[in-house]
């Protein structure tokens, strides 16, 4: 198991608040866009916070939706 970065940490406390502002999910290529985070950084940021329950995940691969739990 590796370490968790300060960075990292910054970048799944913001998409957790993101996805608690938004009424409705959003595209992981969206939330990328909008919190200025690479989108690979936003899909292992997703795919952790996704395995903590912290955010919920309608849709598998390309079409996924992600939410505030």
């Amino acid at each position: 198991m590796q370490p968790i970065m300060p960075t990292q940490l910054r970048h799944r406390q913001a998409i957790v608040d993101y996805l608690g502002s938004i009424s409705d999910f959003a595209s992981a290529r969206d939330i990328a866009v909008v919190l200025k985070i690479p989108y690979k950084t936003t899909i292992d940021a997703l795919n952790a916070l996704h395995a903590m329950g912290r955010v919920a995940r309608v849709g598998r691969k390309f079409r996924a939706k992600w939410g505030a739990n």
